[in-house]
């Protein structure tokens, strides 16, 4: 365990585990909503879960929502990638970046939990079908995690490629 916590880097501290603690504890004392784990090693494991949920929802839902209506925009990858190399503070600033996304899409999703707690009694199916809700829309955003993920990992590969070639 303690190899596992001393792994952690500062992006997964702020982005997956500090958030869904957070969330648990928010959930826990405002709706009826028990997610505070008993067992630490399990808690961490949960917690670290919960907060990856809500880093790609907002990774893969809140972001190109925000892009959409122009409340937000990016530089494109490469030229952030080519600007991160000059200035390593970028990759900082991206970090802290993100944790901002994620606390936002965290707020987000604890609006939509206090939703389904006041809705769950009046539509019975929410309170019946909530595990496969729950697992579909999981299955769907790790699918588009990984296709993001994938497309990092590509395009960072044909930089290095084409910096290469032009080396030559």
């Amino acid at each position: 365990m303690s190899d596992f916590l001393k792994s952690l880097s500062s992006y997964d501290i702020f982005n997956n585990l500090l958030p869904g603690v957070v969330f648990c504890v928010l959930t826990s004392k405002m709706f009826s909503v028990s997610l505070i784990q008993s067992d630490v090693v399990t808690g961490i494991f949960f917690y670290y879960f919960t907060g990856l949920i809500i880093s790609r929802v907002g990774s893969i839902v809140l972001k190109p929502l925000l892009e959409k209506i122009r409340f937000i925009s990016f530089s494109s990858y490469s030229d952030f990638i080519s600007a991160s190399q000059e200035d390593p503070k970028i990759e900082i600033l991206s970090e802290a970046n993100n944790m901002y996304r994620t606390m936002l899409s965290m707020m987000m999703l604890l609006a939509l939990t206090g939703a389904y707690c006041f809705f769950k009694e009046d539509f019975e199916f929410l309170a019946e079908y909530s595990a496969y809700i729950f697992i579909s829309l999981s299955t769907i955003l790790f699918a588009f995690s990984y296709r993001k993920q994938t497309n990092f990992i590509k395009s960072r590969i044909e930089k290095s490629i084409t910096k290469v070639s032009n080396q030559i």
